[in-house]
């Protein structure tokens, strides 16, 4: 299965999903190929500070995350998209309608309702936060696949 998360601009959120879901997903032995890209991104970026120090605490590495721009090659070579928050997938439907059988939020598909916090600019703390909702849902997303 082919995941795509996305968020805002692809060095918080959906950069620590992806770096989270990849190395769950080698844990469990759950076969998926993962990326991620931004709405608004400015392609080439790092992922923040704050989110590779915390995913550094997880025993993860986001230091070599680069930003990318979503496109529509990206969303069709995707099996499932997962943004952040409702307004993305909003968006992603909104601009791209012929791919909104297969977008989704993120807690959306594992049975939940709440946003991803966004962390952007805020203390680590908040990061932390962010990483714990981030990791709990992918948990979830990888056992629903694993069961098929």
């Amino acid at each position: 299965m082919n995941i795509l998360y996305v968020c805002t601009g692809n060095t918080c959120r959906s950069a620590m999903a992806e770096c989270i879901t990849e190395y769950q997903a080698k844990l469990h032995n759950v076969p998926v190929d993962v990326s991620s890209a931004g709405i608004s991104a400015f392609p080439g970026q790092a992922a923040s500070e704050n989110a590779i120090k915390v995913m550094s605490e997880y025993g993860l590495v986001l230091r070599n995350h680069i930003s990318r721009q979503i496109s529509e090659k990206m969303l069709s070579e995707a099996d499932l998209i997962l943004t952040m928050t409702k307004a993305q997938k909003g968006t992603l439907i909104s601009n791209f309608p012929a791919y909104k059988e297969k977008i989704f939020t993120l807690t959306e598909y594992v049975g939940d309702s709440n946003d991803i916090l966004d962390p952007f600019g805020s203390d680590i703390i908040v990061y932390r936060e962010c990483a714990m909702q981030l990791t709990e849902a992918v948990m979830k997303l990888l056992s629903k696949i694993k069961e098929g």
